[in-house]
């Protein structure tokens, strides 16, 4: 399979539903952690792991989204190829 055909056959996670809200969601996160004063070490602490969390669950729900689009294709179709890469 050359590169011109892998690129038909591609899913670009960006462009996925799932993928656009869950950056929403990070974005929106990203937002309220900016109003943390950065004199407060707990609350950097928190800022740290809400920012992590919104990221990671943006990638999980892609993933999972991506296994059940496979699952429901039968194992002698041609199957899109996800590139991962491109996740956040």
């Amino acid at each position: 399979m050359n590169q011109e055909e892998e690129d038909d056959d591609s899913i670009n996670p960006e462009s996925l539903p799932v993928f656009r809200k869950g950056k929403e969601i990070f974005d929106l996160v990203n937002k309220i952690t900016a109003l943390i004063p950065e004199d407060n070490e707990y609350l950097m602490d928190v800022k740290g792991f809400m920012l992590s969390d919104a990221a990671h669950s943006t990638k999980t729900l892609t993933m999972i989204y991506r296994f059940e689009v496979l699952k429901k294709i039968p194992k002698n179709e041609k199957r899109p190829i996800f590139h991962s890469r491109r996740l956040i």
